[in-house]
């Protein structure tokens, strides 16, 4: 899918939030899919719990089936210990994830930042730090970070970038840190860890 602007920027342009009373005072903790593991649903349980984000998401659906028979469409996959995975009268038959279905980048920043109708402060967890043309870092700093500076308001974006060499549970902690800290500033800001 090609990386269209408009879609992007011309979104956040012309949103409107709902009134003041009506935006979440929390911020949303939006999970890109490099991020499908347990230490990241355990981090987003504990900052819901601790009164620090007001809810958390998986930015991506996964489509599964088995034979050619799509089973269902599953919003941040299906881990290998989900309930889901019980024995279900609805779902008889999970499938495994069709090849070839992965969600691009340019999919993700849609799914993160279409939450700006309700929230004022969004934080991004991921760690693809790369900034090929076509990937989410390109795609915050080049289209959804202008945006954001070109609104009158105070949305505010933190993508907090996990380094290759920072281990989860580290990782994990920073998150908390930044989170507790609560400093959003206006616009598109980077923390790498």
């Amino acid at each position: 899918m090609e990386v269209n602007e408009d879609n992007l920027t011309g979104f956040l342009s012309s949103m409107e939030q709902k009134p003041s009373d009506e935006i979440r005072a929390l911020p949303f903790l939006g999970i890109d899919e490099c991020f499908n593991r347990k230490e990241i649903d355990d981090l987003s349980i504990s900052l819901i719990r601790g009164g620090l984000i007001e809810c958390s998401s998986p930015l991506w659906y996964e489509l599964r089936g088995s034979d050619s028979e799509i089973t269902g469409s599953f919003c941040g996959g299906v881990s290998r210990n989900s309930p889901l995975r019980e024995p279900n009268p609805l779902i008889s038959n999970l499938g495994s994830p069709l090849k070839g279905q992965s969600w691009s980048d340019y999919q993700i920043a849609q799914m993160l930042i279409v939450n700006f109708i309700s929230y004022q402060n969004i934080v991004f967890l991921t760690e693809n730090i790369r900034k090929d043309r076509r990937g989410i870092r390109n795609i915050l700093n080049k289209f959804i970070g202008p945006a954001l500076n070109e609104r009158s308001d105070s949305l505010s974006l933190t993508a907090i970038y996990k380094k290759g060499k920072t281990g989860i549970i580290e990782y994990c902690s920073e998150v908390t840190n930044i989170i507790s800290n609560g400093d959003y500033l206006p616009g598109y800001q980077e923390v790498m860890v």
